[in-house]
């Protein structure tokens, strides 16, 4: 588990990306649920209630990101009507632990768009007008 791709950004930057503290949290966790070979049990699908959601979403990838969850990301952002996908540079597939500045700067910024107003919301932020409705 620990030798993973998921880990090969904090190995190659460890300064960087606190990889003290993440082996730290790492050493806690042992994996299981990614390393388990017993058979899965069936998850209900989650695209129907993907087409529901209401609020704008933000996804988050980094750029060197493990291949099957860039393929979920994908499907998850085909899904949602109100969607923004963002990938963090030199990141793997920890970015939110890996560079925290950069994806909070990522979420602020669209928060602020979120709260920005807009013309057919009467001057209020988004979200306040889809609350007045």
């Amino acid at each position: 588990f620990r030798e993973s791709k998921w880990f090969d950004v904090i190995r190659a930057r460890p300064a960087e990306c606190r990889a003290k503290e993440h082996w730290d949290l790492i050493a806690e966790f042992s994996g299981r649920p990614w390393t388990d070979s017993s058979d899965a049990e069936p998850v209900a699908p989650i695209r129907p209630a993907l087409a529901r959601l209401a609020q704008p979403v933000l996804l988050v990838n980094g750029e060197h990101d493990v291949a099957d969850f860039i393929h979920i990301a994908d499907e998850i952002e085909s899904g949602i009507p109100d969607v923004q996908r963002v990938t963090v540079p030199g990141a793997g597939g920890f970015p939110l632990w890996e560079f925290p500045a950069q994806v909070n700067a990522l979420v602020r910024r669209f928060l602020e768009r979120q709260a920005a107003p807009t013309p057919r919301s009467g001057g209020l932020p988004a979200v306040a007008a889809e609350r007045k409705r």
